[in-house]
């Protein structure tokens, strides 16, 4: 067998820009080329700057200069993160051998299912097998006397039967009970754990079970007796083990030992599996969010460092803000002692590479000069920078005009009603009547300024617990008298679909800036580079300048409030003046889906929607708006679009006055047999032969049925929409509407056809605008820009999965109502192609998909991993999220659900390292075009997530307490290619591109944007691209309040702050500065060069 390739770190380090290779280069020289070298090195780049992007360069580099060291067996590339979400954005990119089995995220505690994995060379592509492993602090280093997930309970159960087996076949079926009892936790039933979490996992770890070398491990450490004590674990747990024997229930006396053993067995293990790990390259990302994992002396922290000091270990830290960089004199944490701390753990190797006590002299050199102007602040800086660049680097924006950067959008939130302060008043004296001797601020000023209806989401907070409180019926009377006057949701009129008054003044700034803009008749954002000239809402010049907005607030309840007060309002408009007049699960399934596939009588019901959704292979091509664009370098008209593909059609077809109408339901009588005929005949238009025989039965093609399988997979709709009306019908199967209109659509495959000349406009407007269509050509695009090697069939069914995502938009009830208000004569499916033709969606898709697969690493793609980015991004476009829900203040035990789309919260209301669940698809979808178009969240743990694609709109509804916390908020939408800069991009390129003749003009745009490098340098275009479309900051501060100053004083100080790196009374410092009058460019000029060499 001939030996495998190098690998190539150049087709990786490629697609950096020039500064981020600097960066790499520099980190490399310092874990691998310098005389003296540094086993630890921190990249502290601006905030929005690609750190993640130059750690992929670090991983390449690191790869393919290991795989010549003999020493090295295999590559263990170690990633922690915060939380569980950063850690799915980034694995993604972090993956430069492209290879599925390499990279996964796991648990220290559940290693041992993977790690006999760790050493695999079957399927690997690179000398040496690469892994690249995940954790979050929380999870894995964390553990206290938790006791952690089902899962890695049931990993404990596994290697503990196999301890207490010893050498027999297997433990007594009593004892192994016995051992589920202890563990199970808060599972239901020692039974329902046995079966749904210890079964599932022997049956994932297969023959070859845990991985050997950590049950010995872990055996020997159980039996182990600890310093100072003759008892060891392992005694302790057969001792429980004993007591339980027999039972069928853990006693209640037991419950708070066995969480306690359970918890200590579970950093056991840990201990344990750290060992079969062999680092290599471990990356701490935004670790200021677990600086006790630097902290060898913690418990945390001393399992981390069994990694760090590993013998081959390097670290790459990647923070913006790997420490405390702005403290004002009342905070309790510490800038400088917390900066000097970092310095240690940066420069512990073999051989210190910095001593610390040097640069603290230095430092205090500095801020002398600093502070009173010295002639030798050059020379104190230079060398400050030299000393520091040893173990980390950082790259900052350049300074950027303030006509072409960030502009503010200040409103005062003047709009106080008498409702307001009354409601207040009412809840404040609620509050009063429920609190506690030691209770505190039940409600405050700062509550009712930032969260609407304070009352109803006070979920989380001492106010809820007290109104839940159990008390007399006279004061249970006096609470509710109070109550009434708050201002609070009314389930009643959520039901039947009442105005709701946005709640307080802050909030009415944003429905006035949103809904009061017509937002909500857009279902997607309009697109940078339109191909059709925008009509509808979407020809309306405030489309021009939407994007979205990512709201940050202080406080928890906020996010769950705003969230549910504006997308409760969007939907209530868009059911306004319809039949859908009730707010409720059971009026919303009453609304037909005007996009489903009915079966009545055992006939199909609708082949207008098969018409809109199959990808029409002859017909995409027909009518390809983006190649009519590229023929004028404009946008072309829906008119003239429409009467291009018309007359290509004629062409091609025989024209007759007009065909009859046989053999259709009343359900597209609007559109005659003869459209679908036409379209479905022509054997072009088909991905193969719809059906072929099996032993004498005629059954779909398997290039048919996989696009099937893309029409009703991953984004498919509601589990009732395609289920066939016929009582008759096999009702399991979703498939079965769909599979029977297609079978009809076969009968005239490859047949002749003669569409009149109406059925030709239906042709035409098909081919440009029905979603099939444009999902195959936007699919296409992607294929032929990725330089893929996609087979015909897996472009086809790819594309069947993004129209299967635009169905279930489609169908969606508000939707519905939105699109088609009056349910009039035009039929749905006419309205929807208006509709997508008013909204371009086709240049839409193919702006947001050919980034998602450029932030992706630009991989080449093959048919499943085609399928797998198109039906993962599709499921974004109708995201459904569970109702949030509000507090009914008359029936406190009744919560009132609230329906949200238009508005998310991001994050849970307790932040875990878990984190919420639905985080990863919250943020993906507003990662999308589509709704949400407002999110909202708490500044916490925000640090290194992306919002940037589709928003580059910032409100501040709360103001951050320090400049850092100002500069990482706005940094989320500030990021590579975002929003503002690709709007700027076509503004001034949008002709050239549309007439190149690329097929994705996204594919050259950043390659075209360079008339600002002599300027801005290697952070044009991807960054910074000026032009009409700037970061936008919003605020609105409360009229009379100190709101306004607040933010006066932290916009202010952003200029400041990281003079005063290092320096032990930061704010005294700023203060002098402030006194200086220093402009920004001459606070930049005295700023330590920490940029790489």
């Amino acid at each position: 067998m001939s030996e495998l390739p190098a690998f190539d770190a150049a087709a990786v380090t490629t697609n950096l820009t020039d500064f981020q290779r600097r960066t790499v280069r520099h980190v490399m020289n310092r874990f691998h080329h310098d005389d003296q070298r540094s086993r630890r090195f921190l990249v502290a780049d601006e905030t929005g700057l690609g750190k993640s992007i130059v750690a992929r360069g670090v991983i390449a580099e690191t790869i393919a200069h290991l795989e010549n060291d003999p020493a090295i067996d295999r590559i263990d590339i170690v990633y922690v993160c915060s939380n569980a979400d950063l850690a799915k954005q980034n694995l993604g990119r972090l993956n430069v051998t492209g290879e599925r089995d390499t990279a996964f995220s796991s648990r220290l505690t559940l290693l041992a299912k993977h790690s006999h994995a760790l050493n695999d060379r079957s399927t690997r592509r690179t000398r040496k097998p690469v892994n690249l492993v995940s954790f979050t602090p929380g999870t894995s280093f964390d553990h206290g006397y938790q006791t952690g997930k089902a899962e890695e309970r049931a990993m404990l159960a596994v290697l503990l039967i196999e301890i207490l087996r010893g050498g027999e076949p297997r433990l007594p079926r009593s004892r192994e009970r016995a051992v589920y009892l202890l563990l199970r936790g808060g599972v239901s039933s020692w039974k329902r754990f046995e079966g749904g979490y210890v079964r599932w996992l022997r049956e994932e770890l297969g023959d070859a079970g845990a991985d050997p070398r950590i049950l010995k491990e872990f055996a020997r450490q159980m039996r182990k007796s600890p310093v100072g004590s003759g008892t060891s674990l392992l005694t302790r747990v057969k001792k429980v083990i004993d007591k339980v024997d027999g039972r069928y229930e853990l006693p209640t006396s037991l419950k708070a030992e066995a969480a306690e053993l359970t918890g200590e067995m579970r950093a056991m293990l840990a201990r344990c599996s750290v060992e079969t790990l062999e680092p290599d390259l471990i990356i701490l990302d935004e670790f200021q969010r677990f600086r006790g994992l630097l902290d060898p002396g913690s418990a945390q922290g001393e399992l981390a460092h069994h990694l760090f000091d590993h013998k081959d270990a390097r670290v790459l830290l990647l923070s913006a803000t790997p420490y405390k960089p702005f403290t004002y004199g009342e905070e309790d944490e510490n800038h400088a002692d917390d900066f000097y701390e970092l310095l240690r753990f940066l420069s512990r190797s073999d051989e210190p590479v910095l001593d610390v006590d040097e640069v603290k002299a230095g430092f205090a050199a500095y801020r002398e000069a600093v502070r009173f102007g010295r002639d030798d602040i050059t020379q104190v800086r230079v060398a400050l920078g030299g000393s520091l660049r040893q173990v980390m680097s950082r790259w900052d924006r350049p300074a950027i005009p303030d006509h072409a950067g960030t502009t503010d959008r200040a409103r005062i939130a003047d709009k106080v009603t008498a409702a307001d302060l009354t409601g207040y008043v009412a809840l404040q004296r609620a509050a009063d009547l429920v609190s506690h001797e030691r209770d505190h601020g039940l409600i405050t000023p700062e509550y009712w300024k930032s969260a609407p209806y304070f009352a109803s989401f006070c979920q989380g907070y001492r106010l809820a617990t007290r109104l839940h409180d159990e008390r007399p019926d006279a004061d249970v009377a006096k609470v509710r008298a109070a109550l009434a006057g708050a201002q609070s949701i009314d389930p009643n009129g959520i039901r039947r679909f009442a105005p709701l008054d946005p709640g307080g003044a802050r909030m009415r700034t944003l429905v006035e800036d949103t809904l009061d803009q017509g937002w909500w008749r857009f279902l997607w954002m309009p697109p940078s580079l339109p191909y059709v000239q925008p009509g509808g809402v979407y020809a309306d010049e405030r489309a021009r300048t939407m994007t979205k907005r990512l709201l940050f607030s202080s406080w928890t309840a906020t996010p769950s409030a705003v969230a549910a007060v504006l997308s409760y309002e969007a939907e209530r408009r868009m059911a306004e003046g319809t039949s859908y007049t009730e707010n409720t699960t059971e009026a919303r399934a009453r609304i037909p889906q005007g996009l489903a596939f009915p079966v009545r009588d055992g006939t199909p019901g609708r082949m207008s929607s098969l018409l809109m959704m199959w990808p029409l292979t002859r017909l995409s091509e027909l009518g390809d708006p983006r190649s009519m664009a590229r023929a004028g370098g404009a946008p072309i008209s829906p008119a003239d679009a429409i009467e291009t593909v018309r007359a290509r059609l004629r062409a091609e077809h025989a024209s007759v006055s007009q065909s009859e109408h046989d053999g259709e339901t009343a359900d597209d009588a609007a559109m005659p047999p003869s459209v679908w005929r036409a379209a479905f005949s022509d054997a072009r238009n088909w991905v193969a032969r719809p059906l072929e025989a099996v032993r004498g039965d005629e059954v779909l093609s398997d290039g048919v049925r996989l696009v099937v399988d893309g029409l009703t997979g991953g984004a498919a709709t509601s589990p009732s929409d395609d289920e066939p009306a016929d009582p008759g019908v096999d009702d399991a199967s979703r498939r079965s509407g769909l599979e029977r209109h297609i079978r009809l659509a076969a009968t005239v495959f490859d047949q002749s056809a003669s569409p009149s000349d109406a059925d030709l406009d239906v042709l035409a407007r098909m081919a440009l605008f029905a979603p099939g269509c444009v999902s195959l050509r936007v699919v296409r695009r992607l294929v032929e820009a990725s330089a893929s090697a996609v087979s015909d069939v897996g472009v086809h069914a790819a594309a069947a999965e993004l129209a299967t995502g635009l169905r279930s938009l489609f169908n969606r009830p508000d939707v519905t109502k939105l699109i088609d208000p009056r349910g009039d004569t035009r039929p749905y499916w006419s309205h929807v192609l208006s509709y997508i033709a008013d909204g371009n969606l086709e240049a839409v898709l193919d702006e947001w998909l050919f980034h998602v697969w450029a932030d992706g690493g630009s991989r080449s793609l093959d048919d499943e991993s085609l399928r797998e980015l198109v039906e993962r991004e599709a499921a974004r476009i109708s995201l459904r999220s569970q109702p949030y829900q509000a507090l009914d203040m008359d029936n406190l035990d009744q919560p009132i659900p609230m329906s949200v789309g238009f508005a998310l919260r991001y994050g849970a209301r307790q932040a875990t390292a878990d984190g919420d669940a639905r985080q990863p698809e919250v943020r993906a979808a507003f990662n999308s075009p589509f709704w949400p178009f407002v999110l909202a969240s708490t500044s916490v743990g925000q640090e290194g997530i992306d919002f940037h694609w589709w928003c580059h709109a910032i409100f501040h509804w709360n103001t951050p307490a320090n400049p850092v916390d100002f500069e990482q908020r706005e940094g989320r939408v500030d990021r590579f290619r975002g929003h503002a800069v690709r709007k700027n991009i076509a503004a001034t390129h949008g002709s050239a591109l549309l007439a190149d003749g690329v097929c994705n003009p996204w594919a050259r745009a950043y390659d075209v944007a360079v008339e600002h490098r002599a300027q801005y340098g290697d952070f044009t275009p991807d960054w910074v691209y000026p032009g009409p479309a700037r970061i936008e900051r919003h605020v609105a501060p409360l009229a009379f309040s100190t709101d306004g100053a607040r933010y006066d004083n932290v916009r202010r100080d952003v200029a400041y702050y990281r003079l005063a790196l290092g320096q032990p009374r930061q704010e005294d410092l700023v203060n002098a500065l402030r006194e200086r009058e220093l402009s920004d460019d001459e606070a930049s000029a005295l700023r330590i060069d920490l940029t790489p060499g």
